[in-house]
């Protein structure tokens, strides 16, 4: 018999405050159900609960029956330690959490990485921290936001070339970055 989500997390997942807090206000933005692109639920795709399930011998289920518990676990595993995001000063584990839910965690830890200088290879360990609290010393929270948001605009804007449609959620997008801008900027 395959396990169940919620078998799995009643294995006591750690508390991270932290991440209680990120996650509040990414799913500020996400909403509820929409299936403009693919089937997506506050912001879990189909083809990522099928991966996950796959991956952890769950029962594979239409995105709109995913609990709350069930949504917390797979973006505290997904987007928050399995790129070790807990590794970051708190507003920039915020703000790349945020990236990754929109553009997957590879594309915005390596934006992140170019935009600091260190090596560009989509993990975050003690190198990428280092270079982190390095660029906060020098520039300043409000730089590294505003120079984060261009990262992240560069990309939105790339996704349009390749899919014009995805031209109609540009408004959305800069909503979303200018509210980002002043829960983590100074």
């Amino acid at each position: 018999m395959k396990q169940t989500l919620i078998n799995i997390l009643d294995k006591a997942l750690p508390k991270d405050p932290n991440f209680d807090r990120i996650l509040e206000v990414t799913l500020s933005f996400e909403g509820g159900y929409t299936s403009r692109d693919e089937p997506t639920y506050k912001g879990i795709t189909q083809r990522l609960y099928n991966a996950y399930a796959e991956q952890h011998g769950l029962e594979k289920k239409d995105v709109r029956k995913l609990t709350d518990r069930e949504i917390w676990e797979i973006y505290y595993n997904e987007f928050y330690l399995r790129p070790k995001l807990f590794i970051l000063p708190y507003k920039i584990q915020g703000l790349v959490f945020d990236f990754g839910v929109n553009s997957g965690t590879g594309t915005a830890v390596r934006r992140l990485q170019g935009m600091i200088g260190t090596k560009v290879d989509g993990g975050v360990g003690d190198n990428t921290k280092k270079a982190v609290v390095a660029y906060l010393d020098k520039y300043g929270i409000n730089n590294f936001v505003v120079n984060y948001n261009k990262q992240r605009k560069m990309v939105m804007q790339e996704a349009i070339v390749k899919h014009p449609e995805k031209k109609e959620n540009w408004n959305g997008w800069m909503n979303r970055l200018n509210k980002l801008k002043t829960i983590y900027g100074a």
